[in-house]
């Protein structure tokens, strides 16, 4: 009985106390998200990292067997999942684009409405972007609602890449992203009503100016330890030789001249920064405001498709990239107290083998199927079987849209024919294990392969491609005639790190069971405190309360 009363005179006194005094979750959440951070990466560089990536694998909560549910990784679709909790056929969001009714193939991010009409140096360009094609809420959305008068709940996502940020930021999150054409950070009108003042100064502090030349200097002696790995300096089947002491000059007459700064550490440095800057600019009028801070890291990508995931490029990326979290942390430590700060660290898909390297070690299967060449053959074949003249629209490795103008002269009946016929043609092509048709891949949970149902979740009705194509591992299915890339449900290209790390809270556990990648958004909005993203998988992450 005295128990009870205790208990009821207690929670009187809570509800009675300030908000700023009640408990609500950490103040401060930061995901590291580093595009295309594979989980085999670690074998390599564990021993060799010193800083914020090491602290977080020391002192964090390890998930050892994190995996994505994804018949094609990719960009878009992994930021997605991990802001959402969700399916492909649920979040909407299948690829990079769609082709749409009218026979057009747009970007899945772009929204040229005049509400979303991305900033330019001198007011809008007359293109926008936004999250417009996500169906389902995000956990910055989520987390944005619990804003109260007196202490607010701001949620901001930062890439180089708009299909990374818009799909973490969802519609009340503020998405940031590179501008190719003014080599700057930037946003929508989706976002912001104005350009925001903190990110002018910052992008003014940190101008990328015609003419700037940067040399990618290594984190350690080139001849060292962390480098004595096998294919480090083996060029042969990448799509540029080194990057790495070669002095580069941002040149605006380049047809892409920011190509080569985007897959060095400078870029990472950026988005780095911004979120200090962005962190700080929150926290300066009201230190009991709340932050769920996403950084997405995208130049392991974007070196990673030139060389690969042996090059000692990526390895040295991922060095700074220790040193640079670090740093971050850090300078957090003088922002925001340690206790009320959770780190996440994690990636949003692998990475496979540059199949010739594999070749030459004596691993003969693996093979790299030009995607230019398998479109002119299946050409041919609808214009001799069919009369049809280009009838693949669009590439998107593992898929092909096809042309619905070309399509829509057939009846109903005999398009079923055509796509039908393309896709026996297209399975009986060196390396295709299976390929489906949007027919194929109805109905998600009702098939019993397990792979076959990976890329059926990944479908959304309108946004995929007629023909899908399943490969036999180490099988690449590409435009590009070097490099490498990722699109398949093997565990090199879905197995990625995941560690959760918070003071006193969230510490030093090692789980090896086997988990999804769905599970994180779930988890942290209840580390939060905050609801859920609507659509979420109902399991949370095992070993966190």
């Amino acid at each position: 009985m005295k128990l009870m009363k205790f208990f009821r005179l207690f929670l009187l006194l809570v509800l009675l106390l300030p908000s700023s005094w009640v408990v609500a979750g950490p103040k401060l959440a930061v995901v590291f998200v580093v595009d295309q951070f594979a989980h085999h990466y670690l074998r390599k560089i564990r021993p060799h990292l010193k800083g914020g990536i090491a602290k977080l694998l020391d002192k964090g909560v390890v998930y050892n067997n994190a995996v994505f549910p994804h018949g094609m990784p990719s960009t878009p679709t992994g930021h997605a999942a991990l802001s959402t909790g969700t399916y492909g056929y649920i979040h909407g969001i299948t690829g990079y684009g769609l082709v749409d009714k009218n026979n057009n193939y747009t970007l899945i991010t772009h929204d040229n409405s005049p509400e979303s009409a991305e900033f330019s140096l001198t007011g809008t360009y007359d293109y926008g972007k936004s999250a417009r094609n996500l169906m389902v809420d995000t956990l910055c959305d989520q987390f944005a609602l619990t804003s109260e008068p007196g202490r607010s709940a701001e949620a901001y996502a930062i890439s180089l890449k708009d299909r990374a940020s818009v799909f973490l930021a969802g519609s009340k999150g503020k998405a940031l992203w590179f501008d190719y054409n003014a080599g700057r950070l930037t946003s929508s009108k989706a976002y912001f009503d104005e350009f925001p003042e903190w990110l002018e100064k910052f992008n003014e502090n940190k101008k990328i100016s015609e003419g700037k030349t940067f040399t990618w200097k290594p984190r350690f002696k080139l001849k060292s330890v962390p480098y004595c790995y096998n294919e480090v300096q083996n060029y042969q089947n990448c799509a540029r030789g080194t990057l790495i002491d070669i002095p580069f000059t941002i040149d605006s007459t380049d047809v892409a001249p920011f190509r080569l700064y985007e897959r060095t550490p400078f870029a990472n440095s950026l988005l780095i920064d911004a979120g200090i800057a962005c962190v700080k600019n929150h926290f300066k009028e009201n230190k009991n405001n709340r932050m769920l801070l996403w950084i997405s890291l995208s130049s392991l990508d974007f070196a990673g498709h030139y060389f690969g995931p042996d090059c000692r490029e990526q390895l040295d990326m991922l060095y700074h990239l220790d040193r640079q979290i670090g740093e971050f942390m850090n300078t957090m430590e003088k922002v925001v107290s340690t206790k009320d700060t959770v780190y996440i660290l994690t990636a949003d898909h692998g990475v496979m083998p540059i199949p010739e390297v594999l070749n030459a070690k004596g691993f003969v299967k693996p093979i790299r199927i030009d995607a230019n060449e398998l479109i002119q053959k299946i050409d041919i074949f609808a214009s001799e079987e069919y009369g049809i003249k280009n009838i693949v629209k669009v590439f998107e490795a593992p898929q092909f849209f096809l042309n619905k103008a070309e399509l829509s002269r057939f009846s109903s009946e005999k398009q079923i024919e055509i796509i039908y016929e393309l896709k026996e043609f297209v399975e009986a092509q060196p390396g295709i294990k299976h390929c489906w048709t949007l027919e194929d891949l109805k109905e998600p949970t009702k098939h019993k392969d397990c792979y076959k149902k990976l890329f059926a979740k990944q479908m959304f009705e309108g946004r995929a491609g007629e023909l899908t194509c399943f490969l036999h591992p180490y099988y690449m299915l590409t435009k590009y005639p070097t490099g490498t890339s990722h699109a398949t449900p093997y565990r090199y290209d879905v197995h990625v790190p995941l560690v959760i790390y918070q003071p006193k809270r969230h510490e030093r556990k090692l789980i090896n069971n086997p988990v999804s990648m769905l599970q994180l958004a779930g988890s942290l909005a209840d580390i939060l405190e905050v609801p859920r993203p609507s659509a979420a998988v109902k399991t949370g992450l095992p070993g966190l309360f």
